[in-house]
């Protein structure tokens, strides 16, 4: 009776976690590409793993976000449309549930390379709410259940800011209790300040009221790139995270009060935080490098260290997973294992370029912008490859979402799910 009393309550405590698995956000749970999936396959057919369904979907980067048994994700129907879609999906089978669509002008009449046109922010659930934001900067507040409109913002036109770049609007929101935080701009024009009054303080971040969309707060005047931010603890104080254009800078996610700065390159990758003090981050382009720094205590502040720089850490785009003490990411061709303390890379394996990393049942699952699809282990003592497939077409930039044994993939005309159980 006892045992079958403990079984019953192992079942509903697997149960329970099962049903809760969520990838709500940009880098899945907790913002850092690790999840906690278990018995994943420990190889799979030189076919590839299981492909539980494919269909067309459309341009963009955009990773997909999933609660509840539904996908989200954004996209252009067409490479030349002029109108993005914000899309779910019943994960199940792909099959669409909602749609919603918006004038969206292309950016730029090259379409010949990997930018494309967007969209390229990764949407963001809450609760009930869907956040996403185009390339062209228009905020949806969404309904999850059925794609209605609660509030909108035209974050570029109402802050007076371009596009971050030649390819739109690309970080990816956070939420902070009950705020969500928008990485936009640098100064507003002085005609736009003026109508903001004398304390605004520009628009590098922007804090708004989930629920009504009112601007709460916006905070410094530096210009932002890529990048993510990411929320850590430190000090037993929360703080914002975010690389801009020429520094990185932690925030008060409460008010936007800048707690500290320290001179970088610009950078698309999210800073990678260890969890105690470090962070690590890269600039990007032909001078490319990799720096940590360490954060400390200095009497009601905080002091930054630089603790190394390394040119032949750059990670150039994805975002790399960090675990004991090292942090496993892809330059231009490589794949990299490097430790977080000291900078030394302790392997380098060829062949992963571009390549985005997810980190579950310890394992590495890695996609790289050619389509390969990698299985493999690693730790500072080595990479064991346990399989390899082509399972998109070219430049797949778009990190890959992990639900429980199901990973959804996606490339610039794509989206599937395959089987890794």
């Amino acid at each position: 009776m006892i045992r079958n009393s403990l079984i019953q309550l192992f079942i509903a405590i697997v149960g329970g976690n099962l049903a809760n698995a969520e990838w709500p956000q940009w880098g899945g749970p907790k913002r850092d590409f690790t999840v906690s999936s278990v018995g994943l396959a420990d190889s799979w057919p030189a076919s590839g793993p299981k492909t539980v369904w494919h269909r067309e979907l459309g341009d963009g980067y955009s990773s997909i976000v999933y609660s509840d048994g539904v996908l989200y994700t954004m996209y252009r129907k067409e490479r030349t449309g002029k109108r993005e879609y914000a899309i779910a999906l019943d994960a199940t089978n792909g099959n669409t549930l909602w749609e919603h669509s918006n004038k969206s002008p292309l950016l730029s009449r090259d379409d010949s390379g990997w930018g494309g046109q967007g969209p390229n922010s990764t949407p963001l659930i809450v609760g009930g709410r869907l956040y996403t934001i185009g390339s062209s900067g228009v905020l949806h507040c969404f309904d999850k259940s059925n794609g209605e409109v609660t509030w909108e913002h035209d974050l570029l036109e109402e802050f007076d800011v371009s596009p971050n770049n030649h390819v739109g609007y690309s970080p990816s929101p956070i939420a902070y209790e009950r705020t969500l935080i928008i990485p936009l701009g640098g100064p507003r024009s002085r005609k736009r300040a003026e109508s903001y009054g004398t304390n605004d303080k520009g628009q590098t971040l922007v804090a708004l009221n989930q629920a009504t969309g009112e601007i709460l707060w916006s905070s410094l005047e530096y210009n932002v790139g890529e990048s993510s931010p990411i929320l850590i603890r430190f000090a037993e104080k929360d703080q914002l995270v975010l690389t801009c254009r020429r520094r990185m800078v932690g925030v008060d996610p409460k008010s936007g009060a800048l707690l500290w700065e320290h001179p970088v390159g610009g950078s698309i990758v999210t800073p990678v935080w260890n969890g105690v003090d470090s962070i690590f981050y890269s600039s990007g382009g032909d001078n490319a490098v990799g720096r940590v720094v360490r954060l400390k205590e200095s009497g009601d502040g905080i002091a930054v260290e630089e603790l190394w720089s390394n040119r032949k850490i750059n990670v150039w785009q994805p975002t790399p997973v960090y675990a004991d003490g090292c942090f496993y990411g892809s330059t231009k061709e490589l794949l990299i294992c490097a430790d977080m303390t000291t900078g030394e890379r302790h392997w380098v394996k060829r062949g992963f370029p571009m390549a985005s990393c997810i980190r579950a049942d310890n394992k590495l699952i890695i996609l790289d912008e050619n389509g390969t699809l990698t299985l493999g282990s690693a730790s500072r003592d080595g990479f064991t490859v346990y399989s390899q497939s082509k399972v998109t077409e070219r430049y797949s930039f778009t990190v890959p979402t992990l639900v429980e044994k199901r990973l959804y993939v996606r490339d610039r005309r794509h989206i599937m799910a395959f089987d890794i159980g």
